[in-house]
């Protein structure tokens, strides 16, 4: 079978698409030798793939990320005009759009749709909104199967009458948890941002409206003095950050957050293990990559009750109503002052991780691809 992995419309840095895509690519040429793959990439983003297995060959676009929305409608242009054109003449069997997009019905497809937040919250404007709604219904009525990445996402789907989905969840890569890094380096890196380590909370993710930073940010200027030193949030700027600002200067401004932007992983990675608590309490979330980063670094974690966070989470967080500022402080409190509720946390959140893996994601995903084809 020859299958086509497009990745073009991830961004070019390495994100939670981004991150699914490098492992997913990166396992199934570990496990299959068999299929023919054909990897398309662009410019900006085929820096992310290593492909050595000789069943993978790069295509290459010429498009590159920035401006974003030239780079969409080119995109777009070009999967509608030549896309269907060049499948034909390399006789590929299956195509896999991995996130959301327009799906042709002169294509054999298989879709990973990550979550339909846009469906569920006030993730981006009415016409947004209105273009992702199309993208998920060409999905549900000409793809051959769709892949959710929890059964929050899956039931969802189904809800707007999807037959053909199935769930493989994302992996983890623990090594990652084991990295060294520079001591020094990392006394730096909380210098900095003015925090000590074990004395702040962390919130990974970009500035979106649904990501509810403006209720976190409100909760944590709630929390009695002396209880976690700063609220730092890391992540790049989107539609909520005027909230998300407005929102710190209403709780007495910078001196008790830190509003950071996009981070390098090495950053990132030491601002979490040295984190007293991870707080991811969206309005509504597919998956939830930090959680699992977060329990596998012995970090605690608090958790909306809603969406896929209690699946994925597992018993290794706090779940609290991400509506209920209120709640929210006093579960920041207790997840800082408890000690025994914090060694449970960390102990479930080691054990949790374990039920991820990229190596299982690929092997779902390429059994997912095998009952397409079969199907054809």
């Amino acid at each position: 079978m020859r299958i086509a992995i497009v990745t073009a419309t991830t961004t070019d840095r390495v994100t939670g698409v981004a991150e699914y895509l490098i492992n997913l690519v990166a396992n199934l040429q570990a496990i299959d030798a068999r299929n023919e793959y054909h990897v398309i990439t662009t410019r900006d983003n085929r820096y992310m793939f290593d492909l050595h297995a000789p069943n993978f060959a790069e295509v290459t676009l010429p498009l590159r990320q920035r401006p974003w929305l030239l780079m969409r409608g080119l995109y777009h242009a070009w999967q509608a005009a030549v896309f269907p054109l060049w499948c034909a003449w390399r006789r590929i069997d299956l195509v896999h759009l991995p996130n959301t997009l327009l799906v042709s019905p002169l294509l054999s497809s298989i879709v990973t749709i990550h979550d339909v937040t846009e469906l569920k919250t006030r993730k981006y404007s009415g016409l947004r909104t209105l273009v992702r709604r199309t993208m998920i219904e060409s999905a549900i009525r000409f793809s051959r199967t769709i892949i959710a990445d929890s059964d929050s996402t899956a039931a969802d789907l189904r809800a707007m009458g999807a037959r053909r989905v199935t769930t493989i969840h994302l992996g983890f890569d623990r090594t990652a948890a084991g990295r060294a890094h520079d001591a020094e380096a990392a006394r730096r890196c909380l210098d900095q941002h003015g925090v000590e380590a074990g004395r702040y909370a962390i919130a990974i993710g970009t500035l979106m409206k649904h990501k509810n930073l403006p209720n976190l940010v409100r909760a944590f200027a709630r929390l009695p003095a002396g209880i976690a030193q700063k609220l730092v949030i890391v992540g790049a700027r989107d539609n909520a950050y005027d909230d998300v600002a407005a929102a710190i200067a209403a709780a007495g401004g910078a001196a008790n957050v830190a509003l950071l932007d996009y981070v390098t992983m090495e950053e990132k990675e030491v601002l979490l293990r040295n984190a007293g608590l991870l707080c991811l309490i969206s309005a509504y979330e597919g998956f939830g990559l930090p959680v699992l980063e977060a329990q596998a670094v012995g970090v605690p974690v608090l958790i909306s009750n809603v969406s896929s966070l209690p699946e994925i989470a597992g018993d290794g967080a706090v779940a609290v109503d991400p509506d209920d500022v209120g709640a929210i402080a006093a579960a920041l409190e207790r997840c800082f002052v408890d000690a025994g509720l914090r060694h449970k946390l960390v102990a479930a959140g080691h054990a949790n991780v374990l039920r991820f893996s990229w190596r299982r994601c690929a092997e779902e995903t390429l059994a997912a691809y095998e009952r397409a084809g079969a199907a054809a």
